[in-house]
């Protein structure tokens, strides 16, 4: 996933999905998730990168991307730390 597609993707799926939910109206909630593989590096002021499906970044661009995704109206993110360089337990703590 690139970073700036983010809005064009939800215009997509914004624009796609009424036709999948004419039962219930135009106005149907639309759930949006995005998921993605994440490498929280130790330096909290790293800028965000996209690595195709990965992103790395510090604390504070992690935040940041957040909320951009949550103004964008993403209802669910899932963050895979499988190919992180650092212990999922560091990560967490």
């Amino acid at each position: 996933m690139r970073l700036e597609h983010l809005g064009d993707l939800l215009k997509e799926w914004n624009g796609a999905a009424p036709q999948a939910f004419t039962a219930a109206g135009a106005d149907a909630f639309k759930s949006y998730a995005q998921g993605f593989f994440f490498d929280l590096a130790a330096n909290l002021n790293e800028p965000l990168m996209s690595m195709g499906p990965m992103l790395r970044g510090g604390r504070n661009s992690c935040i940041a991307f957040l909320r951009y995704a949550q103004a964008l109206r993403v209802n669910h993110v899932a963050m895979n730390l499988k190919a992180s360089r650092r212990p999922a337990r560091e990560v967490l703590a």
